[in-house]
């Protein structure tokens, strides 16, 4: 699995996510966000189940992470609004350590990229 996160020009988060041939790129008009996501991906052991959401303007997509054994499960799934439903758009099973230490490096990274900007 490999996972990245960035910032484009409008301060909006992107995250791209990827697993042999099942890849993602997941949004959010509003970088906040990625407190609640990283604090999911965290949490997770101790709850057995967390979700979060990434708002945009169309829609929002829904995190999903569960925990199976030593694994943590992976969901992402878009809804573009009421009564449309949810379209799953990502799944992947990894070990929990794994995508925490990824989960990580992602914001480690993203954190010294925005600090060069400032």
């Amino acid at each position: 699995m490999t996972l990245s996160l960035e910032k484009d020009d409008f301060g909006r988060l992107i995250c791209r996510i990827e697993d042999g041939d099942s890849r993602a790129t997941i949004t959010s008009r509003d970088a906040t966000v990625l407190a609640e996501w990283i604090s999911a991906i965290e949490d997770t052991p101790q709850s057995g189940y967390v979700d979060c959401y990434w708002s945009e303007q169309a829609g929002n997509y829904r995190w999903m992470f569960r925990l199976a054994g030593a694994n943590l499960r992976i969901y992402v799934t878009w809804g573009g609004g009421a009564g449309q439903g949810w379209e799953y758009i990502y799944s992947s099973e990894h070990e929990a350590a794994l995508v925490r230490r990824q989960a990580r490096r992602a914001v480690e990274a993203l954190d010294t990229e925005v600090g060069r900007d400032d």
